[in-house]
């Protein structure tokens, strides 16, 4: 396991198929929040409590781990009808490269 500043943030994937599916989850994720807030190590977003929104969220979180490995990911699902919470956070540099690719 690695731990700490040791993970470049870079993007570790090189695959046209996958950038390209990739990029169409991030616009849909980019469409879809409806608060970007800032936090001290990143963002915190903020979703409809919805099933679709759940899904998405999910999917999102499996591709963005295998390319961007120094992002921590944080999903809170409130019980009831309580927006979904999706905060992206990280080591020194991940909070600007948060803010450059998933805020609008």
């Amino acid at each position: 396991m690695t731990i700490g500043n040791s993970i470049p943030i870079i993007c570790t994937l090189n695959d046209a198929e996958f950038r390209a599916r990739e990029r169409k989850v991030l616009q849909t994720i980019k469409a879809a929040y409806t608060e970007a807030k800032e936090t001290d190590n990143g963002y915190a977003f903020r979703f409809p409590s919805e099933d679709d929104s759940f899904a998405m969220l999910n999917g999102f979180i499996v591709l963005e781990r295998r390319c961007c490995p120094f992002l921590d990911f944080h999903m809170t699902v409130p019980r009831g009808d309580g927006e979904i919470t999706l905060e992206l956070s990280g080591d020194d540099g991940a909070k600007a490269f948060i803010a450059a690719n998933f805020v609008k």
